[in-house]
């Protein structure tokens, strides 16, 4: 009876795909400070987008466009944006690209975490990343492309929600209770019913994560993508190794047999290398 529930409720969320609009109880304080507000403008950069304009970023950002033109000129005139002036658009700048190099040179978890994703994604023929937690999305910082024609394609910078994927379950998973249900209160679902079933699946995915050291989502944020995750708990943050991929490619028993050991045993490879503690 309750795997029926859970069925309806995973139903019902497919059927609902349309973005939920933010409550007052998630909006930024009105009085963020100037630099808050660039940053947000240059997070509204995702994967994919070679220019944003004007009105785009003000739609992204919630933000009046007059003080969206004055941050624009700021950023523009810092280097951290270029203004495309045939498409009346911008694009990140080279300052950005640069400061992003310089992070990625010094970041050791991806020093120590690229070469052994690359093998994996080379043997298995699957997308195989590294995101982490923003806001109540899960961000790829790494992300290394399999062989497989038809495969998920990660990119660095792209966006995957944080409650209906491996990725976000496992890094919900690892959290204290606490600051797991204020981020359940802050951006989780208001429907009581789907906020039951949300919960449920955190528990199961951390039970999952103790029994095999991964976990694993079939068909929840797309029906035909199944993915699993390892949690990285380093020195520098926290941080989820992941593979996902279409179902055919990716079905639940080669998740169990074949995939999850091969990730679980690369998280801890890479744990270790990070001086993290056995059992952490």
């Amino acid at each position: 009876m309750k795997r029926q529930s859970d069925n309806t409720v995973v139903q019902k969320r497919r059927a609902n795909r349309a973005p939920v609009k933010k409550s007052a109880r998630t909006a930024d304080p009105e009085g963020d400070s100037a630099l808050a507000r660039g940053i947000r403008v240059l997070r509204a950069f995702r994967a994919g987008d070679s220019v944003l304009t004007n009105r785009e970023l003000a739609k992204r950002t919630n933000l009046p466009k007059p003080t969206i033109s004055r941050i624009l000129a700021t950023l523009t005139e810092l280097g951290c944006l270029n203004y495309i002036e045939h498409l009346e658009a911008y694009k990140l700048g080279g300052a950005l690209i640069a400061m992003g190099h310089v992070a990625s040179a010094n970041f050791d978890l991806l020093q120590v975490a690229r070469p052994l994703m690359t093998r994996l994604a080379e043997e298995i023929g699957l997308a195989v990343g590294i995101g982490m937690l923003e806001k109540d999305r899960m961000v790829y910082m790494e992300a290394c492309q399999g062989s497989a024609r038809v495969a998920l394609q990660m990119r660095v910078g792209s966006r995957l929600p944080l409650f209906p994927t491996a990725m976000g379950r496992a890094i919900l998973a690892t959290m204290s209770s606490d600051k797991r249900a204020a981020l359940i209160n802050k951006y989780g679902p208001q429907d009581s019913e789907e906020r039951t079933y949300t919960e449920r699946a955190i528990d199961r995915a951390a039970a999952e994560l103790d029994r095999c050291g991964f976990c694993t989502v079939t068909g929840e944020w797309d029906p035909n993508i199944n993915g699993l995750a390892a949690p990285l708990l380093t020195g520098e943050g926290n941080f989820v190794l992941d593979c996902g991929g279409p179902s055919y490619l990716l079905p639940p028993n080669r998740m169990q047999e074949e995939i999850g050991p091969q990730l679980a045993k690369i998280a801890k490879k890479i744990r270790e290398s990070m001086g993290v503690p056995p059992g952490s």
